[in-house]
């Protein structure tokens, strides 16, 4: 005899969620994914974080322990991929700090020290090629949210302002805002914020600054308006970018301002920080910046004779963004060649046509008609930066 039994469906969904063992925050997040995609990206498959050097552990614009002079105006210091945007009276100190919460080793801390208590504009701010944002698909109904996730420290209290400004041109802007508070005095605090889809509005498609992240340390009262909109993407017509009581830290001396930990990921969960090695990490820089190791000196380099002259041709390890600006300091240079001494008067650097991958050195006149020069003490810098 047989005998058929038939059973009710079942929501699985709800059977897990009635489970008297929780799951989980990566479990309801899992769960809550409305795609694969999204389940794929909370898996920690590829790679996820979109911000470069986010753990700040990348600085060759200095050596270490790598602090700046105080500086009153805009531009990147110490640390590799944020720079600052400055329109102040005062002066700020920017360093490499290595006062860091857990799993972190450094922070980028910047110190008031010449007070300015009426800012115009004080921003940390991180730029992205337009080119390398396109597969967030903005602009159109598959346009995909994002999370920003990051560490914060301040002697100062209250509320600061983060926004992200998307070229849909060359000139004109979309704008997202959002407020958060910083509630501790000298506490590290992480800080979330989703951000949605831009559905309207494509990103610039250039290798240059189509999309900018702002952290807002100050701002006068035209950039204030406490009814402007947060949370969502706005065609920006300027100003309004921060509330009234948006902190200023740049108002006393010894007043700072810390950040570490800085990962923008695709999805509208915030995943644990995605560590890279340091090889990576330096690499991923070197796009946009490369300097010659240590201090810049004490940098051994071959010449080989060339048209009655020595020639030396220094190849990227990276291709770098655009044409770098490359500045080279030749005060304490020597060179030797066969225990000669080379005349290195009218010492200079070309491109050989190969602009973004090298640069080459021609020293003076090859007077005593060696084949091989070593130089040495000499340094450079080749800028591409956004």
């Amino acid at each position: 005899m047989t005998v058929k039994i038939t059973k009710p469906e079942i929501n699985v969904r709800e059977k897990i969620s009635e489970l008297d063992k929780p799951s989980g925050t990566a479990g309801q997040a899992m769960l809550a994914a409305e795609t694969p995609q999204e389940q794929f990206n909370l898996i920690g498959a590829g790679r996820r974080n979109l911000i470069i050097n986010g753990d700040m552990n990348i600085a060759q614009r200095v050596a270490y322990p790598n602090t700046q002079p105080a500086v009153q105006y805009n531009g990147y210091y110490t640390i590799d991929r944020f720079s600052q945007q400055l329109s102040s009276a005062g002066t700020f100190t920017m360093a490499q700090a290595l006062d860091a919460p857990d799993e972190f080793t450094h922070s980028y801390k910047i110190t008031t020290t010449t007070a300015d208590s009426t800012p115009n504009v004080n921003i940390i701010r991180y730029m992205y090629e337009g080119t390398n944002m396109q597969h967030l698909a903005y602009g159109t109904p598959s346009a995909k949210p994002m999370v920003i996730s990051f560490w914060v420290k301040s002697n100062k209290t209250g509320t600061y302002s983060f926004n992200i400004e998307q070229k849909k041109t060359s000139s004109t802007f979309d704008m997202f805002l959002h407020s958060y508070t910083i509630e501790n005095q000298g506490v590290w605090e992480k800080k979330v914020i989703t951000i949605p889809p831009n559905t309207s509005n494509v990103i610039y498609n250039a290798n240059v600054n189509s999309i900018n992240l702002h952290w807002w340390l100050g701002s006068s009262a035209g950039y204030q308006n406490d009814s402007r909109v947060e949370d969502q993407w706005v065609n920006y017509t300027g100003g309004n970018l921060t509330t009234s009581d948006q902190v200023n830290i740049g108002d006393q001396n010894n007043n700072y301002f810390a950040l570490t930990g800085v990962q923008l990921e695709v999805g509208k969960v915030a995943t644990p920080f995605e560590h890279r090695s340091y090889g990576e990490e330096l690499a991923l820089c070197q796009r946009y910046y490369q300097a010659s190791e240590g201090t810049g000196y004490n940098n051994g380099f071959v010449l080989i004779e060339y048209n009655d002259r020595f020639r030396g041709r220094y190849i990227f390890p990276v291709t770098m963004r655009a044409d770098p600006t490359v500045v080279t300091d030749f005060t304490n240079a020597y060179a030797y060649s066969q225990g000669n001494n080379v005349a290195l008067g009218g010492l200079g650097w070309g491109t050989d046509n190969q602009k973004p991958t090298g640069f080459r050195v021609n020293s003076a006149s090859n007077t005593t008609l060696q084949i091989v020069a070593y130089m040495n003490n000499w340094g450079w810098t080749a800028d591409a930066e956004l």
